[in-house]
C-alpha cells in the first residue's frame, strides 16, 4: 500500500515545523542579543520554510 500525497505532504511540513520549533529553542538559548533570540524564534515558528535554512547557514 502507497501512502497518498496528501500524506507525504502532511509528513514534510510536520517535520518541518518540528525542527523549527527546535531550532527556534537552539537560537534562544545561542542568541547573543534578546532581540535576536526573539527574532529568530519567530520567525522560525511563522515561516520554518524560509527561516530553517537561513538559520541553519547563518548560526555556524
Amino acid at each position: 500500500m502507497h501512502p497518498s500525497l496528501f500524506t507525504v505532504i502532511s509528513l514534510a511540513v510536520g517535520l518541518l515545523y518540528l525542527l523549527g520549533i527546535l531550532a527556534a529553542i537552539d537560537a534562544i538559548y545561542r542568541a547573543r542579543s534578546p532581540q535576536s533570540a526573539i527574532a529568530w524564534s519567530l520567525s522560525l515558528f511563522m515561516f520554518p520554510l524560509v527561516a530553517l535554512p537561513l538559520y541553519l547557514f547563518f548560526s555556524g
